[in-house]
């Protein structure tokens, strides 16, 4: 009892009490109880509770509880919870929770926590917690905390 469906949903086959369908949802197969859709969000198969979409977001398999997506944001895969996207984001594999996007910011891979993105900022690999970049700044690699870009400025190396 108690499978529900909003405006044309479709139907639910085995779900659980409390499997619901948003505008134009499409069907949940064996979802845990809260498995939500969005504005025709795509189905979820086998993904744990909570699992959610956004505007038009993509499906989840086999993410953790609050793996979300942004505006088009593409899909997460086994990506730690809380692991979010900008607008046009893209995907983030295996990085620490926390590890964001900003507008177009390109993908980081293994970046400790709180790695982050300027307007277009090139991608960090290996660098310590809080290496920033400001506009169109170069990235930087093997810097020590806080080492930072103004404007089109330069890398920095090994500085304190």
């Amino acid at each position: 009892t108690g499978a529900g469906y909003g405006t044309h949903g479709r139907h639910v086959l085995g779900c659980p009490f409390g499997a619901g369908y948003g505008t134009h949802g499409r069907h949940v197969l064996g979802c845990p109880l809260g498995a939500r859709y969005g504005t025709h969000g795509r189905h979820v198969l086998g993904c744990p509770l909570g699992a959610g979409y956004g505007t038009h977001g993509r499906h989840v398999l086999g993410c953790p509880l609050g793996a979300g997506y942004g505006t088009h944001g593409r899909h997460v895969l086994g990506c730690p919870l809380g692991a979010g996207y900008g607008t046009h984001g893209r995907h983030v594999l295996g990085c620490p929770l926390g590890a964001r996007y900003g507008t177009h910011g390109r993908h980081v891979l293994g970046c400790p926590l709180g790695a982050g993105y300027g307007t277009h900022g090139r991608h960090v690999l290996g660098c310590p917690l809080g290496a920033g970049y400001g506009t169109h700044g170069r990235h930087v690699l093997g810097c020590p905390l806080g080492a930072g870009y103004g404007t089109h400025g330069r890398h920095v190396l090994g500085c304190l």
